[in-house]
């Protein structure tokens, strides 16, 4: 494991190697993972991010620790944060962009108005329709829709840069099966290949197939396990347990780790990946 400190920030990577793994049913399907690369041994925390981005846009319903990790985040803040930490330790950023030349200096509510996808905040949505249809808006400037996303999707990522990215959907999903360290029996076979990985019920596990017995010791997550319910509580306790259990983010490293020692990368949050699953 390597640890980098910048200012009181405490960034712990976990190293993940390089080697093969079949990444669905069929046999064939064989992803290649051709270099050793480092991942974060926990999600970026709320803390950590308001250290990097100067705010924290985490809801405060679902999250009352700092050391929770980050929430409501798009895809563009993601990598923006990489590239700000990337500088802040001296570091080659990974991504350049059109239209931003100053990564450092960026500010974060230049970019929190943007979300990746369909998932348009309403803002940028009105400002659409309004430019659609010629409508007057009631905005400082009337933006055009391919102003607003545009020139953040025209990303570039230097995949030999010396600073932090997002992982690639296939490096995320090699690291959260533990690679060629997965402790299932049988999980590696004669030719290194991860075959089994995939299977997995979640991050770390040592169960047969998709099994989830022992889930509760490595994820957090919003079902409540049966045991956790005092049945002895009156019927309004009862759903206010519910209700918090499920509406609720804890800190980070509240779980057992993987076989490479990364934390919640089954639970807790959704995390963000440089691509998708194809």
């Amino acid at each position: 494991m390597q640890q980098q400190t910048i200012h009181n920030l405490k960034i712990e990577m976990c190293f993940v190697p390089a080697g093969s793994f079949q990444r669905d049913e069929k046999k064939e399907n064989i992803s290649v993972i051709t270099k050793p690369y480092s991942l974060s041994k926990y999600p970026i925390t709320r803390q950590q991010f308001l250290d990097v981005m100067g705010k924290d846009p985490s809801n405060r319903r679902y999250s009352t620790d700092m050391n929770d990790p980050v929430q409501m985040v798009n895809w563009y803040q993601a990598f923006a944060f990489c590239n700000k930490l990337s500088i802040k330790e001296g570091l080659t950023p990974a991504y350049t962009m059109k239209g931003v030349n100053n990564w450092e200096d960026l500010p974060f509510d230049s970019m929190s108005q943007i979300y990746n996808g369909d998932g348009h905040s309403d803002w940028a949505f009105l400002i659409m329709l309004a430019n659609l249809f010629n409508i007057d808006c009631d905005v400082e400037k009337k933006i055009k829709w391919d102003e607003i996303a545009f020139d953040w999707d025209t990303v570039f990522c230097n995949w030999n840069a010396s600073g932090y990215r997002l992982p690639t959907e296939m490096e995320w999903m090699w690291a959260a099966m533990g690679a060629n360290k997965d402790a299932r029996a049988g999980a590696i076979d004669a030719d290194g290949i991860n075959r089994t990985g995939y299977t997995k019920g979640y991050a770390g596990s040592t169960e047969e197939d998709d099994a989830r017995e022992n889930l509760n010791d490595y994820a957090l997550y919003a079902e409540i396990m049966s045991e956790e319910i005092d049945y002895d509580k009156n019927l309004e306790t009862l759903l206010d347990t519910f209700r918090y259990s499920k509406e609720k983010i804890y800190p980070v490293e509240e779980r057992l780790p993987n076989e490479l020692g990364l934390h919640d990368m089954s639970g807790n949050v959704w995390e963000w990946c440089w691509d998708w699953y194809d």
